[in-house]
């Protein structure tokens, strides 16, 4: 499993704080900033995991986010659900929503995500037909860019793929 600069950072604080307030060391769980800041971190969970389900082509999902910079375009996902949000010649883009209401995300703010899953899950030649998966957490939600079908359920999960 590949971790993005970001998750590493996130677990190195995570495991600071563990040793800074084990109740061991501090005689009080919870006393030590540093792990108020890192359970901030941890809930927000801003990491990125790479090739975990069938891949997306990296030429072709560029084609599924490129239309909706600037655009304005929202899409609702239902809590505890996720949706397939856009998909091209079987590469596509999916947002699940970790929250237990209903949120609307802005599609321009997930191409860039997406954006961010190809610069950190990819790196192979540009201009080539390769294939990379990947997942970025972010607060109360989390995009995935995987292969997509477009026969398939668009509430269908990229790991059901």
């Amino acid at each position: 499993m590949h971790f993005s600069i970001r998750s590493v950072a996130l677990i190195a604080a995570v495991g600071s704080a563990v040793v800074e307030s084990s109740p061991l060391r501090t005689g009080k769980l919870g006393s030590s900033n540093a792990f108020l800041a890192a359970k901030r971190a941890l809930e927000k969970r801003d990491i990125t995991l790479c090739n975990g389900w069938a891949p997306a082509d990296q030429i072709d999902i560029a084609a599924v986010w490129a239309p909706w910079t600037n655009s304005g375009d929202t899409a609702t996902v239902a809590a505890g659900a996720c949706s397939r949000v856009g998909c091209s010649e079987a590469s596509g883009i999916y947002v699940c929503n970790d929250q237990s209401v209903d949120i609307e995300v802005d599609l321009g703010d997930v191409g860039s995500l997406a954006s961010d899953i190809k610069n950190t899950c990819y790196d192979g030649p540009s201009g080539m037909h390769e294939g990379f998966s990947g997942q970025l957490f972010t607060d109360g939600y989390n995009v995935n860019v995987a292969s997509c079908d477009t026969n398939a359920n668009p509430a269908t999960r990229p790991s059901d793929l």
